[in-house]
């Protein structure tokens, strides 16, 4: 209802028009913000299992070892005595979900370098390699896994399994 015009008493035909090119652009306005809101959600999903990760290791990664748990960045290169990284090595392993430490099976150290994300990409790939590469080169066991909760596409799977990087997929959104 038009608050110009009383109830039941027509709105002019060239009034109406107007009044319809406004609603169709606040209606548009409005959809731009949704859209605008909305695409950030699975990046969000992907940050909330990145938490639910952290706090219960055990629960998302039980197959890779046992006694996990996530550690700092700089607590686990002081625990290893890893001094020599370059600001590159540094920042790129900083910016790994979690890093989770705990023992194989066999009971040898382990870490778990872990990626949490909505839907794997090829990117992700990438850097699981990249900071892989910056703990083996200093002798430590890590290995590298992609956490997800919807499954990877073919590209992306056949990329990781080439490159040993381990997919977790179908992950609860809530556990």
């Amino acid at each position: 209802m038009n608050p110009c015009y009383p109830a039941g008493e027509a709105i002019p035909r060239d009034g109406f028009v107007d009044e319809m090119r406004r609603f169709v652009a606040a209606t548009d306005e409005r959809l731009v913000a949704m859209e605008r809101e909305t695409s950030q959600l699975p990046h969000l999903r992907g940050m909330v299992l990145e938490q639910k990760i952290r706090m219960n290791p055990g629960y998302y990664l039980r197959p890779f070892g046992r006694r996990l748990q996530a550690v700092q960045v700089e607590d686990l290169l002081d625990e290893l005595g890893i001094v020599d990284l370059s600001e590159d090595e540094e920042l790129t392993l900083s910016r790994t979900d979690p890093l989770i430490r705990g023992f194989r099976r066999v009971g040898a150290p382990v870490v778990l370098v872990v990626e949490a994300t909505w839907r794997p990409h090829t990117a992700d790939v990438e850097r699981q390699v990249a900071r892989r590469r910056i703990l083996a080169d200093r002798g430590v066991d890590a290995v590298a896994v992609i956490a997800s909760v919807q499954p990877a596409g073919d590209v992306v799977r056949s990329r990781a399994e080439a490159a040993g990087v381990a997919l977790v997929e179908d992950l609860p959104e809530a556990a």
